[in-house]
């Protein structure tokens, strides 16, 4: 018997028995659903790491100091350049960063709640790769000593706030009036909308600030932060470390500080995902087995309920190898059938999920190498699910065979469907 008639005898069979087929079919299409979902969702939630890391250098640290406010000692940035004076070659540009709360910019009779107001130094763009200066000039140190009202807006204040006469135009800071001097270029949107934000000298948004009091259940303290750009990715730990014995050495218990090296947050977050993707990747390998067992069960029940079926092939010619091919290729059929419907399935719930945890979707760049592996793994355990109920269908003697569907016709007081 040639392949194209087993072949049609199989869809035949796997027809007539859909529903126990789509049944055993089930744990395939969950699984391969399951790793396609998981893949993509791990791609995207990759991409957006990423994006959100590459808006800064990756040789940057971002400094919190916390004073205890019971020492009644300040601290600022000059006391933060003092006693990292002796490794300034560590670092190639520093920043405070003050970030207004609940503070928005007035234009004319508005106020855009949508924008951000954030004081910065001069050197503040060296630690922001993805800010580039359209027109205009940034801050320079003459407007962060002298307290000047003056600000660099970004693409979206510009375009649909100011207008096209961004440059010069005059906006309203906590009732006081800002002028604009520069315009940043577009920024891509991941994470923190940059493009929404205005720089003032961070002088002034100390001021407007206050002290930067915070409270925890640990004490009262003065909170500052700070950017500084080591001078090169291998000077990062470097320079934390001299952050952190510095500080601990002049201002001892009286002050808790936090170093954050970007590239090892980023490290870190990367193997969380991963760790993840494993983890769920394992328990869906699970499921595929349990697949393979109902596939398995449903195959021994065809067989059970088909030895009249195989009892005639075989008297018509049919060798143990056509019976054992049949049964093979049926279960190889429920293997590729649920993988590829495992495929649809997840193809539609990657998109939803993305969308609804708002992740980058890209179908066309999904690794598709593992979820084809996941498909051929489906089929070769489809395969071997069958391998045994096959071998049992291929070991039937005719005369034995005709006798038990006999046996099972007296007892259900029915017949099976013959092909």
């Amino acid at each position: 018997m040639s392949i194209s008639q087993v072949f049609n005898i199989v869809l035949k069979n796997m027809h007539v028995n859909r529903g126990r087929f789509w049944q055993s079919m089930l744990g395939f299409i969950i699984a391969v659903a399951a790793i396609f979902t998981i893949l993509c969702v791990g791609q995207g939630m990759l991409k957006r790491i990423d994006g959100i890391y590459q808006q800064y250098s990756r040789d940057m640290v971002f400094v919190s100091v916390f004073m205890r406010a019971e020492a009644r000692q300040s601290f600022n940035e000059k006391d933060l350049l003092r006693v990292i004076e002796a490794d300034k070659d560590l670092y190639d540009a520093f920043t405070p960063f003050v970030l207004l709360v609940n503070d928005n910019l007035r234009y004319g009779n508005m106020v855009y709640d949508e924008t951000g107001i954030i004081g910065v130094s001069d050197e503040y763009l060296a630690t922001m790769p993805v800010l580039q200066l359209a027109e205009g000039r940034f801050l320079q140190t003459m407007d962060i000593e002298r307290e000047q009202k003056v600000c660099v807006v970004g693409n979206y204040v510009a375009e649909k706030i100011l207008g096209n006469n961004a440059l010069g135009s005059t906006i309203k800071i906590r009732g006081e009036n800002y002028t604009v001097i520069g315009v940043l270029q577009a920024a891509p949107v991941v994470g923190e909308d940059w493009n929404k934000v205005a720089y003032i000298p961070f002088t002034n948004a100390r001021k407007l600030a206050g002290s930067g009091f915070v409270s925890y259940s640990s004490g009262n303290y003065y909170k500052s932060d700070y950017y500084i750009k080591a001078s090169s990715l291998e000077n990062v730990k470097l320079l934390r470390q001299s952050i952190w014995n510095n500080l601990d050495k002049v201002y001892g218990d009286n002050q808790i500080t936090y170093v954050h090296a970007l590239s090892r947050e980023q490290e870190n977050s990367i193997a969380g995902i991963y760790m993840t993707l494993s983890q769920s990747l394992l328990f869906v390998v699970i499921v595929l087995f349990i697949g393979c067992v109902g596939i398995m069960n449903m195959m021994l029940a065809v067989v059970s309920s088909r030895t009249k079926e195989i009892a005639i092939r075989k008297i018509f010619g049919a060798t143990n190898k056509d019976i054992r091919r049949q049964f093979l290729l049926e279960s190889g059929c429920t293997g590729v059938i649920g993988g590829l419907l495992g495929i649809l399935l997840g193809l539609i719930s990657s998109y939803l999920v993305c969308n609804l945890i708002h992740l980058p979707v890209n179908l066309v760049g999904v690794p598709w190498g593992p979820v084809l592996i996941s498909l051929l793994i489906s089929v070769a355990l489809g395969i071997m699910s069958g391998t045994y109920p096959a071998n049992q269908a291929a070991k039937m003697e005719p005369v034995v065979a005709l006798c038990h569907s006999r046996s099972l016709s007296l007892y259900y007081k029915k017949g099976t469907a013959i092909e």
